[in-house]
């Protein structure tokens, strides 16, 4: 039999026990409660978004879901219209047991976080990621249902025109619009590239056409033999660089206050990038000069040198495309060189975009903090201005 209990009784009762749970916890365990909510949200949001990104890959690698994901594609147009009749079969064959799964994974982790006694506190922030995947299956059910605000909301997919490169870390337009129109069979990442990085498909080298301004040294010929190899097509140097993909420029001996010449060959070839798929497609690559990491410097080259570097950290602010810096920590010689260029490609397979090659843990370490101040420094100083 219930017992009707008003609402203003309700509330005291509960505020007592909320004042008495606190009053009998010590600041610690609070403390530890709030870490392990945060933490098993997190762990339980990855977990949605890998099996997401883990469903969108075995559309293609896994000939039982192909069949179903191929409808999202046959969907959007180069230009992200939509066919209609393929969309709407688009949401039932993808959209709708991509959702589904996220939901049946969020379920998992909030039934683990009641039953496993070391995360008993973590239910909470479960909850808030099945709130977030139910958010996304409702959308989906919308999106069935025609409503246009569903639709609208797609932001992976615009129909306008895009206006910034390919992001490292959170999907953005630019880098899913290379998994429709350039690779398919890379660019899994729905919401975060971390799958793409791990699987050396977050850069896709199949059919770009690269353009080495000047030969890299004992780099040259293992780095070429490494590229064709990755799916690569290395261009004549009779042909115009800006008709090119990738841009490859050895900066590392560079002399002289004021290199003009690398910096208009930069500026012309940036000045190229105005179609979508010049902006995810595009990018340049520049040798870099060990003083990039140095500490001090011995002469007056070292520092035009370093100048150069801060001016393309600078320029990749507003830079419509990718700029990518490879830095050598020594000369090397053809053992190493072909190592060097191994490292290299598997590197930008993964999308990093400040390369060290031959450099410690420590130095790689501080060689990151560096650039991320110093970018910050420039993206504070032109908010400024």
């Amino acid at each position: 039999m219930f017992t009707f209990i008003p609402q203003q009784q309700l509330l005291e009762t509960t505020t007592q026990t909320i004042v008495q749970l606190t009053q009998t916890l010590s600041p610690i365990t609070l403390v530890n409660i709030l870490v392990a909510n945060l933490l098993w949200a997190h762990l339980a949001f990855a977990s949605v978004e890998l099996s997401r990104d883990i469903h969108h890959m075995l559309g293609h690698l896994w000939q039982l879901f192909a069949p179903h994901h191929l409808w999202h594609h046959a969907a959007y147009r180069t230009d992200y219209r939509k066919h209609w009749p393929s969309y709407h079969k688009s949401i039932w064959h993808h959209n709708l047991p991509e959702s589904s799964l996220m939901v049946l994974v969020a379920t998992a982790f909030c039934l683990l976080a009641q039953m496993l006694p070391v995360p008993s506190y973590a239910l909470p922030g479960s909850i808030w990621v099945l709130g977030y995947a139910l958010k996304t299956f409702g959308n989906t059910i919308l999106r069935l249902l025609k409503v246009q605000k569903a639709i609208s909301i797609d932001t992976m997919h615009p129909t306008t025109p895009l206006t910034e490169p390919p992001n490292i870390w959170v999907v953005n337009p630019s880098y899913h619009y290379r998994h429709h129109f350039s690779d398919p069979n890379a660019y899994f990442g729905v919401k975060t590239s971390v799958l793409d990085k791990l699987l050396k498909t977050a850069l896709s080298l199949k059919g770009r056409r690269i353009y080495i301004d000047t030969p890299l040294g004992a780099l040259n010929t293992p780095l070429r033999q490494h590229l064709e190899q990755a799916g690569a097509k290395l261009v004549p140097n009779t042909t115009q660089p800006e008709d090119a993909s990738i841009l490859i420029l050895d900066i590392s001996t560079i002399q002289g206050l004021c290199p003009e010449a690398i910096i208009h060959k930069m500026e012309s070839f940036l000045a190229c990038v105005c179609t979508n798929e010049d902006i995810t497609t595009k990018e340049i690559w520049l040798l870099v000069s060990n003083t990039e990491s140095a500490v001090a410097w011995t002469s007056l080259d070292d520092l035009y040198q370093r100048y150069l570097s801060d001016w393309i950290t600078h320029r990749r602010l507003d830079a419509p495309c990718i700029l990518r810096k490879i830095i050598l920590h020594a000369p090397l010689d053809q053992a190493r060189a072909t190592k060097a260029a191994n490292q290299i490609v598997s590197a930008v397979q993964r999308d990093i975009r400040n390369i060290l090659i031959g450099y410690s843990t420590w130095m790689i370490l501080y060689q990151i903090l560096k650039e991320w101040i110093v970018s910050n420094y420039f993206r504070f100083a032109a908010k400024q201005q």
